[in-house]
């Protein structure tokens, strides 16, 4: 699959043209803080890989554990981990979505191996084609974007300097903020590479990796989120029933009618949390 323009994006937005000078050209790092005893109960499996993790991870980190995410199943999966725990950093429920994702989906680690093996030999739109027609069970494309840019940017010498950057809900908010550009969240091919022909068209422009403008994109909407307390406040209800719906998940898991007894109590919370 050819990782050429597909259409040529509009000129680089004005949100963007002043950052890379006060950036200067090392690109962001976006280290996250984890909590290691609930990742490790979730996947003790995963304990070894787990404790060899710095207590605040990088991307160059979770780049260097993608680079040998080809080699066979097992450290491709260890690389979806690393990647996990970089994604979700403080995120009380990220064991519980990275567990969920491994355990209803027995084949995860062929198809992670291959995606890692596609991103090393054929590149990033590639890549995200070999994801997108797989669909795991409970992979977002948000999520599914962050493991498929690590693997590229491992191996993004042997492609040019082009990577399949990460494409979730803070970039799509910059994007329809700032260019006028409406991203969804699926695993369109078209969408998706509408996105890198963005990316990779303004880093031409400004001399800079599609993944360092991604970066700088991330930087700018979170800065910008920060003040704006009713997006904060409509995250923090949709992380409480996101966490709700865990809890009821956990109950059914037990057996007996204590599901039954406790979905009244529950949907009484969610209604509170999605009315205030």
């Amino acid at each position: 699959m050819s990782d050429e323009h597909l259409i040529t994006p509009d000129p680089v937005p004005s949100a963007l043209r002043d950052l890379p000078r006060a950036h200067g050209t090392d690109r962001p790092l976006h280290p996250a803080t984890w909590g290691l005893h609930a990742w490790i109960r979730r996947l003790p499996e995963q304990r070894l890989l787990l404790l060899s993790l710095p207590d605040t991870i990088n991307r160059t980190e979770v780049a260097e554990r993608a680079g040998s995410a080809h080699e066979s199943e097992a450290r491709a999966i260890g690389a979806f981990v690393a990647t996990m725990v970089w994604g979700y950093g403080p995120v009380g429920y990220g064991a519980l979505r990275t567990e969920r994702v491994l355990s209803q989906n027995p084949q995860a680690g062929f198809v992670f191996q291959s995606v890692a093996r596609v991103a090393r030999d054929e590149g990033p739109r590639a890549a995200f084609a070999s994801l997108a027609s797989e669909r795991l069970h409970h992979l977002s494309p948000a999520i599914g974007t962050k493991f498929v840019y690590f693997c590229t940017a491992a191996h993004r010498a042997a492609h040019r300097d082009r990577t399949a950057p990460v494409l979730d809900q803070v970039v799509r908010r910059w994007f329809h903020r700032n260019a006028g550009i409406e991203l969804d969240g699926s695993w369109s091919l078209i969408n998706y590479f509408h996105y890198l022909d963005a990316l990779e068209c303004w880093g031409d422009a400004l001399g800079l990796a599609s993944d360092h403008v991604e970066a700088l994109i991330v930087d700018q909407e979170l800065a910008y989120g920060s003040g704006r307390p009713t997006s904060e406040a409509s995250d923090q209800r949709t992380t409480g029933v996101e966490a709700l719906e865990e809890v009821r998940v956990a109950i059914g898991r037990r057996g007996g009618d204590q599901e039954s007894q406790a979905r009244p109590h529950l949907e009484a919370l969610t209604r509170l949390l999605t009315t205030a």
